[in-house]
């Protein structure tokens, strides 16, 4: 005989609550000593301030811009209506710039996680420079003739690029130029675009080899009335042998979806927030990937040490081969297809969140000594568990075995369904529900006579 075991355990159990505090001797003292902590400084640069810097607070800088303003120390805030020529520093600390880019306008996140953003026209020869950290570029392109593309660059980290292009663009003569981002490296960098004319995306290498452009084609009419192909330029400095599919960049969804389409290769995306409307997220995971509200789907081949959360909305998550993934539906009747036949190693916690969730697992058990539990909750709702089974062989002993631990299956309103090939059910001898001597869980034991489940 053969044995299989699916644990289930209880959802009853109590867990202690330990509060510690210590005892406080009711003695006070009041301090009178000035205060050590930095002060926090409002500069207007229009008030005719020549090159003002900031102190070691969190100093705030409004106005128009010309010349050089240093904020220093502290998170600081630089809002600025327009300018000329100008070069600001935000030195070390997280740092927000938020207003248009003037001509030959030049500014330097330096130290730390800075924030750039943008929704005016940007000119040419303006630059944005991140710095060290995990820096922030938020970009918006109107229909402006003044759009001539700035040059951004995010300096050491996994910075992010976040380009949204206004509806109603018109046909212009020649390609329109968005942006170069000098050093954007697929492998931490983020590049996210927000445009509802986008027809089709490509990525075309120059003949030296030292740059590719990310053409957005988009359709538009010419002044005769016609509808002619146009197409907008992203240029990425250094980027080169690579597909979009390496590139990890998020398009909108062509297909008329309202949601974006993030194509993820080895060694591209680790962090995807797809926001709201219905995002599709397909390729190699290994990093932290988040649907957001909207009806998302996943489609990941296959990863490593993973987060997969649906967010809000009905979500369908089909996951691949993987090891050690964290699998949440999030809010919502979600479907989730795991395919648990392949992954022999570690591991994966799967939880279908709030709402009346489908959890599907397909198990495959080829090598006693690679025993392996999938963690299964189905989390508040009217949820149903599919355990697939197949790979049963011949002559060994899986008495030890434990396919699943299902969390918080509740017999009032969640069904388990366990699916035995056709051709092997004749030797199926039935399942036994067996307490855990310790308390708290429950085992699910499947007895086989001896045969081979192919």
């Amino acid at each position: 005989m053969g044995f299989l075991l699916l644990m289930m355990l209880g959802v009853g159990v109590a867990a202690n609550l330990l509060m510690s505090s210590e005892d406080d001797d009711g003695a006070t003292a009041e301090d009178n000593s000035p205060s050590d902590e930095p002060e926090d400084r409002n500069i207007n640069l229009a008030s005719g301030v020549q090159n003002p810097s900031g102190g070691a607070g969190n100093d705030k800088f409004t106005g128009i811009v010309e010349g050089t303003v240093r904020g220093a120390a502290g998170n600081d805030t630089f809002s600025f209506e327009d300018g000329y020529a100008a070069k600001i520093y935000g030195g070390a600390g997280e740092d927000s710039f938020v207003g248009g880019m003037g001509d030959s306008f030049a500014l330097h996140g330096d130290a730390g996680n800075d924030s750039f953003s943008f929704d005016t026209d940007v000119f040419d020869g303006a630059a944005a420079y991140g710095g060290t950290g995990d820096d922030r570029f938020d970009l918006h392109f109107d229909d402006s003739d003044n759009q001539r593309g700035a040059i951004l660059s995010g300096g050491d980290g996994a910075d992010t690029y976040d380009l949204t292009v206004a509806p109603g663009m018109a046909a212009k003569a020649g390609p329109g130029k968005l942006v170069t981002i000098t050093d954007f490296d697929p492998a931490e960098d983020g590049l996210d675009i927000d445009f509802n004319q986008l027809d089709r995306a490509e990525l075309v290498e120059n003949r030296e080899g030292n740059y590719s452009d990310l053409n957005l084609h988009y359709t538009a009419t010419d002044d005769t009335g016609a509808a002619v192909d146009r197409y907008m330029r992203i240029r990425l400095q250094g980027v080169t042998g690579s597909t979009l599919e390496d590139l990890g960049i998020a398009l909108p969804d062509t297909d008329g979806n309202t949601g974006r389409l993030y194509e993820i290769a080895s060694g591209g995306l680790s962090r995807v927030d797809g926001g709201t409307g219905d995002d599709t997220i397909r390729g190699i995971a290994d990093g932290s990937f988040f649907g957001g509200s909207g009806n998302d789907a996943f489609e990941i081949e296959t990863g490593a040490d993973s987060t997969l959360d649906g967010g809000s909305g009905d979500d369908v998550m089909t996951i691949g081969e993987g090891v050690n993934f964290t699998i949440r539906g999030g809010a919502g009747d979600d479907a989730l297809y795991i395919d648990a036949t392949r992954n022999t190693q570690e591991a994966s916690i799967i939880d279908g969140g709030d709402g009346d969730d489908r959890i599907n697992v397909d198990i495959t058990l080829t090598d006693p000594s690679g025993q392996r539990i999938d963690t299964v909750s189905g989390g508040a709702g009217f949820d149903t568990f599919t355990l697939n089974l197949t790979g049963v062989t011949y002559g060994r002993d899986y008495a030890s075995d434990q396919m699943l631990a299902i969390k918080d299956l509740t017999s009032s309103e969640d069904d388990l369904v366990i699916n035995i090939p056709a051709q092997d059910a004749p030797f199926y001898k039935g399942a036994t529900l067996v307490p855990n001597a310790q308390g708290g869980s429950t085992n699910l034991v499947l007895t086989f006579e001896n045969v081979d489940l192919r």
